[in-house]
C-alpha cells in the first residue's frame, strides 16, 4: 500500500492527500462516497467512486471503483482498481489503475498506468501509457507507451515510439509520423504510410523499459 500511495504522489500529489482526507470509515461507507466541492473542483473517494452529476473545472477521485461519467472542463485524475472515464475532459487526464479505459475524448494530453491499458475515444494531444497491455483504438496526436504488448488500431497524428516486446498494427492502424520500436520486437501486421525505426534495448537498472520510457 505504501508503495502504491508513492505512485499515486509522484502522479499527482493531491490524489495522496484525497487519501489521507477521507479515511475508510464504515459510517461514511454506509453514506456513500465521500466528497467535497472547492472553488468549481471536485474531491471523491470511496470503493464505488463514481461521479455523473454536473460538470466540473478538474476532477480528482480515488477509489476500488472509479467512474467519471460527468464533463470535466479541466484536468481529471483518477486512481483505483477500475478505473473508466466515460465522460469528456477538456483538459489532460491522469489516471492509474489495475484496467484503465478512456471511453470519451480527452482534449489534451492522457497520461495512463495500469496492467491493462484500453484507449477507445480520441486523445486530441499525446497518449502516455505505461502497462502489460496496452490497446490504442481511436485517433490520437502522438504515442509514448511501454509494455508487454502493444495493439494499435487507430489513426495517429504524430509521431508513437512503442516500447514492448510484442505490437500488433491492426487494418485501422494509420500513423503520420515516425514510428519507433525496440530491436527485438516482435511485429504484427503494417502501419500505414509510417517509417519505422528499430532502436536498442535502453539499459538500465530497476524498473527498465519503463522508466525510460515515461
Amino acid at each position: 500500500m505504501l508503495r502504491l500511495a508513492r505512485q499515486l504522489a509522484r502522479m499527482s500529489p493531491v490524489l495522496l492527500a484525497l487519501g489521507l482526507i477521507f479515511q475508510p470509515d464504515q459510517s461514511l461507507a454506509e453514506a456513500g462516497p465521500p466528497r467535497f466541492d472547492f472553488a468549481g473542483d471536485v474531491y471523491v473517494a470511496g470503493d464505488a467512486a463514481r461521479r455523473a452529476e454536473t460538470p466540473a473545472r478538474a476532477l480528482f477521485a480515488m477509489g476500488e471503483r472509479v467512474e467519471s461519467a460527468a464533463e470535466v472542463s479541466g484536468s481529471a485524475h483518477l486512481a483505483g482498481r477500475d478505473v473508466t472515464l466515460s465522460g469528456p475532459v477538456g483538459g489532460n487526464l491522469y489516471a492509474m489503475g489495475y484496467a484503465v479505459a478512456v471511453e470519451a475524448p480527452v482534449a489534451g494530453d492522457a497520461t495512463l498506468a495500469a496492467y491493462d491499458v484500453r484507449v477507445a475515444a480520441p486523445v486530441a494531444g499525446v497518449v502516455r501509457a505505461a502497462a502489460s497491455a496496452i490497446e490504442i483504438a481511436a485517433p490520437a496526436g502522438a504515442l509514448l507507451l511501454a509494455g508487454e504488448r502493444i495493439v494499435i488500431d487507430a489513426e495517429i497524428a504524430g509521431d508513437a515510439r512503442l516500447y514492448a516486446e510484442r505490437v500488433e498494427f491492426r487494418p485501422g492502424a494509420r500513423v503520420a509520423g515516425s514510428i519507433t520500436v525496440l530491436d527485438e520486437a516482435e511485429i504484427l501486421g503494417a502501419p500505414g504510410g509510417a517509417r519505422l525505426e528499430r532502436v536498442a534495448t535502453p539499459e538500465v537498472e530497476g524498473p527498465g523499459v519503463v522508466a525510460v520510457a515515461l
